[in-house]
């Protein structure tokens, strides 16, 4: 099965996200764009196997706000740890991983 690959690229905002996931994958008609429906359809809606690059991540800190980053962390954590299929690139670091 073939890789989904995300790329996410100058994020300022969390509507960054939203709009760049839209521009890579189809989002249902319903979206939400708020982290709950982003969790969710990448949890459950997103077939696999997932990559998701985020290679300007620590750029983006300062206009996402420590809050927002800090939430987008716990779901590519959760992410990573629910679906075997599913990495996230970083900074350009190695996929991150759930330990228990």
């Amino acid at each position: 099965m073939p890789v989904v690959h995300i790329r996410f690229e100058q994020i300022q905002s969390l509507q960054d996200i939203y709009q760049q996931l839209g521009e890579q994958v189809e989002l249902p008609v319903d979206f939400g764009r708020n982290l709950d429906a982003l969790y969710d359809f990448l949890a459950a809606s997103l077939a696999g196997p997932v990559q998701i690059d985020w290679p300007d991540q620590l750029a983006s800190r300062d206009q996402l706000g420590q809050k927002n980053l800090q939430a987008l962390s716990d779901i590519f954590a959760d992410l990573t740890a629910e679906r075997d299929d599913f990495q996230i690139f970083l900074n350009g670091y190695p996929p991150i991983s759930h330990t228990e």
